[in-house]
């Protein structure tokens, strides 16, 4: 590298020099040399509280109605009990017809257990049946129960998102500008 420290300067006249900025607007405007540039800016002031979104809750799920289930479990008992009674009253009636007292305890024991496990099978079943015929109706209310939450939401947002626009359209402008502050170790001078 060259050695310039030899070189004579002239010294830097603030009148000769001057940078000329572009603002955002296109305007040009002189910027002194000792100095950082002047802008001005404009800021908008609320002048009103900011709006918040309001708490909508929790999505709750319909609770499935007991009492409708064990209804319809019943109606599905109803004719297979019937069919279940008759064919217990049938064996006991042919255990009864034994002479053999330890046959006719035998007779009736297995009779009775047939009886329970038939009992159990039946309800198994009607439960299915049950719950198979009544998960429409609680689908369908739990889709309006998800309809009326989604339109809650929905109102909300709108009456938050039209505060929010009367928020942003009550803002005030104000002007202002920066003064300008000297830079510090920076030399625009020009070598000769």
């Amino acid at each position: 590298m060259a050695d310039i420290s030899g070189i004579p300067r002239k010294p830097v006249e603030k009148e000769d020099w001057s940078v000329t900025r572009r603002d955002g607007g296109g305007l040009s405007q002189p910027m002194s040399v000792g100095s950082a540039p002047s802008s001005s800016y404009t800021q908008r002031v609320p002048t009103m509280d900011k709006p918040t979104m309001g708490d909508y809750g929790k999505f709750e799920v319909p609770t499935m109605d007991q009492a409708r289930l064990r209804e319809l479990t019943r109606k599905s008992m109803g004719t297979q009990m019937s069919r279940q009674r008759m064919g217990l009253r049938d064996a006991l009636r042919k255990a009864g017809y034994s002479d053999s007292p330890t046959m006719r305890g035998m007779l009736t024991e297995k009779a009775l257990s047939g009886y329970g496990k038939g009992i159990s099978d039946i309800r198994v079943g009607a439960q299915r049946e049950a719950m198979a015929g009544y998960m429409p109706e609680y689908q369908a209310k739990v889709a309006g129960a998800q309809a009326e939450f989604g339109a809650d939401v929905a109102t909300q947002r709108t009456e938050f998102l039209a505060d929010m626009q009367e928020y942003m359209g009550t803002m005030k402008q104000t002007e202002g500008y920066d003064t300008p502050r000297p830079r510090s170790g920076v030399s625009y001078g020009r070598i000769l």
